[in-house]
């Protein structure tokens, strides 16, 4: 049979049962005379009638369908190519496909045009996909340029998941059916994109702890694939409601299997994961269980393991010696670690700048602690590598000393968490991580990670049900004295210690002498003054000729600049005979990377001071922290003057 348009769209609103049909609508949507519907009647009649139907069209009652009318879809099967299969089903299918999932528009012109409906059918069926996303920060769009889906990337992924999904799992079929979900997915993406994706999940799943169902998999795959094709349409996560950090920090260690992923799809599909679409496809492999499994052991790695943890343990004042959690953690990651340094493949970790600013000392302890070991076999580690393996350490620190995430509230959402942090980390108090966030953030936070809260307004307005400190915005005494006070009822563990005059930078100042710190007026690169210093400090027995190559190895790595005109260059603990801190102080400042460097701190530490290297850089980060003491040590004049600042006026740091 050979329909025309008219003809189908009679046809499809018989069987989908759309709505009540006249011939008068019919010459107002096609724009023809009534005799040319009652001729493509008659032609419809002529066809119908060897399957024993027929359309009457009896005056004032519209079009109506008579006869054994059970056998309309065997006319449709038997007689329609595959591309006019115009149900309801199919329809909602490619608006899903079209809209959600492509990210494109329609409209309703087109649509109606396309499936042979009226525009009313079209309205329902936008008033239907309105409905499901009603609870869901997204929302179907109109205006003069179609209909569109607006709100939060994750969200339309999810969604447009959790429709695949309910349509396959509805279909009642085995889920080791794989041929009959895929040719349904092929409705949706092409052949070739499901099987790659497939096999590359499956890759995953292999090197996976755990194998996943094939249910999970199957559901796996549905998101990976539809976040594929977002991406290349120019669809990003873009978190712009602010997500704590430390909600993030427990999934990013079982990163390194999700980047495996990322990289085939990236290499063979072209398209790019920017981090928000990293971290959101990590969390969808940590919840449905993927997790990194173990290597068989090799004695060589085995040590490198346990020096470095007995080297971490030595820095963070904490044995982690026994903690087989950590060790596999680490045999996982440092096997493969090496063979990628070797061949130069990096690693990127998405929360590098994070993990290097919350944690800080360590961060640098987890360097020292492998780059000598790996050093001697010629490798050098990367800054992602070095946060990996921090990573790893965090979570058995955590075990030993449990995490304490503090929010802090201020009017802009910034400038008093380095104060606050200052104040909490010279209490010695372990294992904290801050975070800053502004009122107007707070009232939209999942805060359920949150321990504490240290707030420089009022909160009334707000129902929080967490422990909360209302602070000065300058931090005075007082403030400090209550922060203490609330960890010590619940740790008993801390000393309140604020104000205390000359006892400030006491591990600090025991390394620093007024023999090496150096004063310059001369304009010489990085490499130069980092030369001159080592070699003086090599000619007085304090380091190697070697320890000169693994500062610059480190800059190389990534600038040891911290801003404000300072930097803290440091190298390997192996090649250090006894532990000196020289104070660089220039008048001209230094070409430090992109930066400039007026004040350097280089730390060389030897091996049997490795306990001291956390107070080193706890002191160290206070006096960096402080603009008061910089500003008073670059305008110093000689090196007495510069220890006596130290030494005397740090309780004006208070």
């Amino acid at each position: 049979m050979n329909f025309n348009k008219r003809q189908i769209y009679i046809i499809n609103n018989f069987i989908n049962q759309n709505n009540l049909l006249t011939v008068d609508c019919l010459t107002d949507r096609f724009k023809v005379d009534k005799r040319t519907i009652y001729y493509d009647i008659d032609n419809l009649n002529s066809s119908l009638d060897n399957y024993g139907i027929k359309i009457d069209t009896n005056k004032g009652f519209g079009l109506k369908l008579t006869g054994n009318i059970n056998n309309i879809k065997k006319i449709i099967r038997d007689n329609f190519e595959e591309n006019y299969d115009f149900s309801k089903s199919n329809r909602l299918d490619y608006i899903i496909k079209k809209l959600f999932i492509e990210g494109g528009s329609l409209s309703y012109s087109y649509l109606s045009e396309r499936w042979y409906v009226s525009r009313t059918t079209i309205k329902y069926d936008f008033d239907y996909f309105r409905n499901l996303i009603e609870s869901r920060n997204i929302k179907l769009v109109s205006n003069n340029k179609g209909t569109f889906v607006e709100g939060d990337e994750k969200e339309i992924i999810n969604f447009s998941s959790h429709y695949l999904i309910n349509k396959i799992e509805n279909k009642k079929i085995d889920y080791h059916d794989m041929n009959f979900i895929f040719q349904y997915l092929n409705k949706f993406f092409e052949k070739e994109l499901v099987d790659d994706v497939y096999g590359y999940l499956r890759i995953i799943n292999k090197k996976s702890k755990k194998s996943l169902t094939t249910n999970y998999l199957l559901r796996l795959l549905v998101t990976s694939i539809i976040q594929i094709r977002r991406i290349s349409k120019g669809h990003h996560i873009n978190t712009k409601e602010k997500e704590l950090f430390f909600d993030n920090i427990d999934n990013i260690k079982f990163f390194p299997l999700t980047s495996i992923f990322i990289e085939n799809i990236e290499k063979h599909l072209f398209i790019n994961y920017i981090t928000d679409d990293k971290l959101y496809l990590n969390e969808h492999f940590v919840a449905f269980g993927l997790e990194p499994s173990y290597l068989v052991k090799d004695e060589e790695y085995e040590q490198i393991i346990q020096r470095a943890i007995n080297k971490v343990s030595s820095i963070m004042h904490v044995d982690l010696s026994n903690d087989l959690e950590l060790i596999e953690g680490l045999r996982f990651h440092v096997y493969p670690m090496i063979y990628r340094l070797k061949m130069g493949i990096s690693l990127p970790n998405p929360l590098l700048d994070e993990l290097k600013q919350q944690f800080s000392i360590l961060f640098n302890a987890t360097w020292y602690a492998f780059y000598g070991l790996l050093s001697e076999k010629g490798i050098v580690i990367t800054e992602d590598e070095v946060s990996y393996l921090m990573i790893h350490f965090q979570a058995s620190i955590d075990k030993n000393i449990k995490r304490t995430n503090v929010l802090i509230v201020c009017p802009l959402g910034m400038g008093l968490s380095n104060l606050v942090r200052n104040r909490i980390e010279k209490n010695s108090l372990p294992n904290v991580i801050i975070e800053t966030t502004s009122i107007i953030e707070l009232k939209t936070l999942d805060i359920s990670q949150v321990d504490l809260i240290i707030s420089t307004v009022e909160l009334n307005d707000i129902k929080i049900n967490k422990p909360i400190i209302h602070v000065s915005p300058l931090i005075n005494y007082e403030d400090q004295k209550k922060i203490a006070e609330y960890f010590l009822s619940k740790r008993n563990q801390v000393k309140f210690s604020a104000n205390k005059e000359n006892g400030k930078f006491k591990t600090l100042l025991k390394f620093i002498s007024e023999d090496y710190i150096y004063y310059t007026k001369e304009s010489f690169s990085k490499e130069v003054v980092l030369s001159k210093i080592c070699t003086d400090l090599c000619d007085k027995g304090f380091i190697k000729r070697e320890f000169f190559d693994s500062v610059i190895d480190r800059e190389r790595i990534s600038s040891t600049y911290l801003g404000n005109g300072i930097a803290i260059p440091h190298g390997n603990i192996e090649s250090v005979n006894e532990t000196v801190i020289a104070i660089i102080n220039t008048e001209d400042s230094i070409n430090w990377g992109d930066d400039k460097a007026s004040l350097i701190f280089l730390i060389c530490i030897s091996k049997k001071d490795l306990t001291e290297i956390k107070d080193v850089f706890n002191d160290l980060y206070q006096v960096i922290d402080s603009e008061y003491l910089i500003e008073k040590i670059k305008k110093s004049n000689n090196a007495v003057e510069a220890i006596n600042i130290l030494r005397y006026e740090g309780s004006k740091y208070d």
